[in-house]
């Protein structure tokens, strides 16, 4: 697996242009001009995937079943942080239980029912086995690093509440923060930089929800 050196993506009223550079040097651009049926912040997800030496990420490399799976784990895991960061909610009341209950579920399903990995993927793995390869894969400090964008992304999509916004994003291994976030959304321009103050508290809540995702079965 040829290791990623940065990604610069670009969100524009759904259409999506995505430069990414390897380390070997080879460089890819990826452009969709249809609006996906995913959130934006669902590509994010991707990416902090590719930010992993050992985490399938790439939506494009056929079969991509891991891949989806990947994403979807890191986007579950994170919008249950955002919805409350969002809405001003205190982190430190999440049911760790309940939220990692839900998202047992919800991967459950979409390994057995929806994407049928079981069946259509040549590892042929099953549910459980996909939940130990990436609990025991991911890398907590890694999605720490990169939740900014995908923080951004969540808030801007359902401060909008469609797809109709511009934001671009760059991200790399060694991406420092804070940073500056590019957005156009409801008619305006801006480019700021944000200092999350948060990052204690989420990995707080990632450490629990991926203990207490061991535990489950």
């Amino acid at each position: 697996m040829d290791n990623i050196k940065s990604i610069d993506w670009n969100w524009k009223q759904g259409e999506v242009l995505t430069a990414i550079e390897y380390e070997s040097g080879e460089k890819e651009l990826r452009e969709n001009k249809e609006p996906p049926p995913t959130a934006a912040c669902h590509d994010i997800a991707h990416f902090i995937c590719a930010m992993h030496d050992n985490l399938e990420w790439d939506y494009e490399k056929k079969p991509n079943h891991i891949a989806e799976y990947n994403a979807v784990f890191v986007e579950n895991i994170l919008s249950y942080f955002c919805h409350y960061y969002y809405n001003d909610i205190a982190t430190n009341t999440i049911n760790i239980k309940q939220h990692a209950d839900l998202i047992f579920n919800r991967m459950k399903w979409f390994a057995i029912d929806h994407y049928k990995i079981h069946e259509r993927h040549p590892s042929g793995k099953h549910y459980y086995e996909l939940k130990e390869d990436f609990l025991n894969k991911v890398d907590l400090n890694i999605i720490v690093q990169h939740f900014m964008p995908y923080y951004q992304a969540y808030a801007i999509e359902n401060l909008v509440g469609n797809y109709k916004f511009d934001m671009s994003a760059k991200i790399n291994p060694n991406i420092d923060y804070p940073y500056s976030v590019n957005i156009s959304a409801l008619g305006g321009d801006h480019s700021y930089t944000i200092i999350f103050l948060e990052f204690e508290s989420l990995y707080n809540y990632l450490v629990k929800i991926k203990n207490k995702l061991m535990e489950t079965t």
